[in-house]
C-alpha cells in the first residue's frame, strides 16, 4: 500500500521563534544572524543595588546623608551548537565581533520598546567543545532601562506631560521652539519639579531654539547661545515627570523629546 505525503508542507522551511529573553546587542539580533546560537536565559534585568552615604553618631545608628544606584549587571546565558571546528570558529567569531563595540544599546525580545546601555565584561564558554553552554556578562553603567525617544508636539505658551510610563523623573533629550513672534528674553520654568530656565537673548519669529540636555547646550539658529544662560538654570537637571506642566514665554510650535526610564 502506498503512503501519500504533502510535498509542499515538505518543502516549506520551519521559521524558527525567538526565546523571550533573546538579546539584541548594538542592533543584532544573535540568535537570528547566527545560526548556532540561542539564548536561554537573563539574570540581573530587574535587580539593582544602591550605594548609601551614611555618617556615624555619638549615639547608635547613623544619619542617612545621600544615596546613589550603582551600575546594574546582566547575564546572558546562551547555547552554541556547532558541528565542526570551521563552523565553531565562524561562530565565535562572529559573536566576538557584535559584542566588541562598547556602550551599545541592549534589548531583549519581550521588551523591544526598552534598552539597557551597557558594555560586555566578559565572555565565556562553560566547555571546549563544538556543542557547549556559555555565558556573556554586561556592565550597565546606567542603572535604567530606557524607551525610545517619545515626543510632545503643539502649539503654544504651556506643554502639559501626560505619560503614565514616565514615573521616574528624567532629564529630556531636546526641547524645541519655533516661535511665532520676537523675543528680547527667554524663560522656561517646571513649577512641579522647581526647575527653571531663563536666558537674555534676542530671538526672532521663525528661528529655530533648541535646548539640548543631553549636550548641555542651546542653540538659535544653530548658533551656540549657551553663555547668554543665567547660571542659576536647571539646564544640566531640567527633570520631567508624568502630570509636571512647563510654561515658556516663548510663543510659537514646541516639540519635547524625551526618553521614559525605568529600574
Amino acid at each position: 500500500m502506498y503512503k501519500f505525503r504533502d510535498l509542499e508542507l515538505a518543502r516549506s522551511p520551519t521559521t524558527e521563534i525567538r526565546s523571550a529573553d533573546a538579546l539584541n546587542y548594538d542592533g543584532h539580533w544573535l540568535d537570528d544572524e547566527i545560526a548556532e546560537f540561542k539564548t536561554l536565559t537573563v539574570s540581573g534585568r530587574d535587580d539593582f543595588s544602591r550605594s548609601i552615604n551614611m555618617a556615624e553618631l555619638s549615639s547608635d545608628g547613623a544619619q542617612y546623608l545621600s544615596s546613589r544606584f550603582t551600575d546594574k549587571k546582566l547575564e546572558v546565558k546562551f547555547f552554541l551548537n556547532c558541528e565542526s571546528g570551521g563552523q565553531y570558529e565562524s561562530a565565535v567569531s562572529k559573536i566576538k565581533r557584535i559584542l566588541y563595540p562598547p556602550e551599545k544599546k541592549i534589548k531583549f525580545n519581550d521588551e523591544q520598546n526598552y534598552y539597557y546601555i551597557g558594555t560586555v565584561d566578559s565572555f565565556v564558554l562553560d566547555n571546549p567543545l563544538y556543542s557547549t553552554t556559555g555565558k556573556i556578562s554586561f556592565t550597565v553603567s546606567n542603572p535604567y532601562k530606557l524607551s525610545e525617544i517619545k515626543k510632545i508636539e503643539g502649539t503654544g505658551t504651556t506643554i502639559t506631560i501626560h505619560d503614565n510610563e514616565l514615573q521616574y523623573p528624567n532629564l529630556p533629550s531636546t526641547l524645541k521652539f519655533i516661535p511665532t513672534a520676537g523675543g528680547a528674553n527667554i524663560s522656561i520654568n517646571n513649577g512641579k519639579q522647581h526647575k527653571s530656565i531663563s536666558a537674555k537673548v534676542a530671538y526672532s519669529s521663525g528661528n529655530e531654539i533648541i535646548f539640548d540636555f543631553k549636550k548641555l547646550e542651546f542653540y538659535i539658529n544653530k548658533v551656540s547661545h549657551l553663555m547668554d544662560i543665567d547660571l542659576s538654570s536647571n539646564i544640566g537637571d531640567f527633570y520631567i515627570a508624568d502630570g509636571d506642566t512647563i510654561t515658556t514665554n516663548i510663543t510659537g510650535k514646541y516639540e519635547l523629546d524625551y526618553e521614559v526610564k525605568r529600574l
